[in-house]
């Protein structure tokens, strides 16, 4: 359960059931975050803008920059998103 916060306040000694707990958020709405897209093993890098929240292994959507279309991704620990191709 590291790196989950409550999503509601408890009291000590409560039981801590996976519905109380929620992911942190990795990537927030409206963040520029850098696009990674790997194609037969040429990396590609972009920037792109986020449309909505997202934690660490969510697909969340990403508009970029250079083409404005909106394409899918996975966060990344380092706050990256990977796009598939």
């Amino acid at each position: 359960m590291l790196g989950k916060v409550l999503t509601r306040s408890g009291s000590a000694g409560q039981i801590l059931h996976p519905a109380l707990l929620a992911g942190s958020v990795a990537v927030r709405r409206g963040q520029q975050v850098i696009l990674l897209a790997n194609s037969g093993g040429v990396l590609v890098r972009m920037t792109g803008t986020a449309v909505v929240d997202g934690d660490v292994g969510e697909r969340i959507q990403v508009r970029n920059s250079s083409s404005t279309r909106i394409v899918e991704g996975v966060v990344r620990e380092d706050g990256t998103v990977e796009i598939g191709l």
